[in-house]
């Protein structure tokens, strides 16, 4: 609950992931956030209405895919195939480890989302 520290990052990338059950009581703190990670079940405002609080880049996920939204630029679009009836608890913590890993590594939005999808899509169709 305690995000006070946020501000006093001064250099590197800073990421948040919303999840459900929690309320997020201090929007201001978004200003500071680079990648803002939410599922389409964890939304809880219109993305447009987000952004304005966003320093960066919000990175909406559902289940076939993802929106990324990024001040100035055009929307990213990602989508996946559905994989049915497995368990997905963890998988938006893998999407946005996987995300971060790829994006460090060739700082493009766009290949770390889809790098992102497939890994997830790979752990899932490895445990059907």
């Amino acid at each position: 609950p305690d995000t006070s520290f946020i501000s006093e990052i001064t250099t590197g990338v800073i990421s948040a992931d919303i999840c459900r059950g929690r309320t997020l009581s201090d929007l201001s703190i978004l200003k500071y956030i680079d990648f803002l990670f939410i599922s389409d079940e964890d939304l809880f405002m219109e993305v447009s209405d987000l952004q304005q609080y966003v320093k960066g880049t919000i990175i909406l996920h559902y289940k076939s895919g993802s929106l990324c939204y990024t001040k100035g630029a055009d929307r990213i679009k990602t989508t996946t195939p559905v994989i049915e009836d497995v368990n997905v608890l963890g998988c938006g913590d893998m999407f946005a480890a996987a995300f971060i890993n790829a994006y460090m590594m060739h700082s493009s939005i766009e290949s770390a989302v889809v790098f992102a999808h497939e890994s997830v899509s790979q752990h899932l169709r490895g445990i059907e």
